[in-house]
């Protein structure tokens, strides 16, 4: 009789124990998710311009991850969790293969990820002065025209990878779509790289990242 209550006992903290495992591998399961896109960052750049040196392109500024876990762990994985980076500490001039480095939370592990190294060009750091130029964004009626009547910059300096400031013309600031009315009004905007075709540069830094204009939107007429 006791033998049998004994027995009885452990079949059921076996049938229990299986039940737990079944219900817990059911209901959070191991799963994997990927990830695309995840921004690869650049890190230690100060040291390439300690020894004036930037750099002029990278091979992979994105890739993409695949993640695995518990499945309740994985649905907490947003993609800004996922930190990649590359260190620039050890660069020299010319073509480097670095290491891409990937952290994530606690509790997940790295699967797979579309590339291990990048290939990162760094050229001779340069800089040289550009012209500002004001554009308007929108349309406007025959008898209006908006007017830069001042701006508190006319140039700046910029600065990065030698074939990449080559390629800048001017430093575009761009004043947004019905910002601009008759009366005379000073507008803060943002400035950024430009080639000759105003295309955007990037990998290239300015001596200052805005600009303040003073603008109205005049009226037009025809003369004799």
């Amino acid at each position: 009789m006791l033998e049998n209550k004994k027995l009885n006992m452990i079949l059921s903290l076996l049938i229990a124990i299986a039940l737990w495992a079944f219900v817990i591998g059911e209901v959070n399961p191991e799963a994997s998710r990927l990830y695309r896109d995840v921004p690869v960052k650049l890190v230690n750049e100060e040291t390439l311009e300690q020894n004036d040196m930037a750099v002029y392109s990278v091979s992979n500024r994105t890739i993409n991850v695949t993640l695995s876990g518990t499945r309740s762990e994985i649905n907490k994985i947003d993609i800004k969790d996922i930190v990649a980076t590359i260190d620039l500490e050890d660069a020299v001039m010319g073509e480097n293969h670095l290491q891409i480095n990937v952290k994530v939370p606690n509790k997940v592990e790295i699967e797979s990820q579309s590339a291990d190294k990048s290939v990162v060009i760094v050229e001779e750091r340069v800089s040289k002065t550009v012209p500002v130029e004001v554009s308007y964004e929108g349309t406007f009626d025959n008898e209006e025209e908006p007017v830069t009547v001042e701006q508190n910059l006319s140039t700046v300096m910029v600065y990065g990878a030698a074939s990449t400031v080559d390629q800048v013309a001017f430093a575009s600031a761009r004043v947004p779509e019905n910002s601009i009315t008759a009366e005379i009004q000073e507008i803060r905007c943002d400035l950024f790289a430009a080639n000759s075709g105003g295309q955007r540069i990037f990998n290239v830094e300015l001596s200052s990242s805005e600009v303040l204009i003073t603008c109205e939107l005049a009226k037009l007429k025809t003369v004799p």
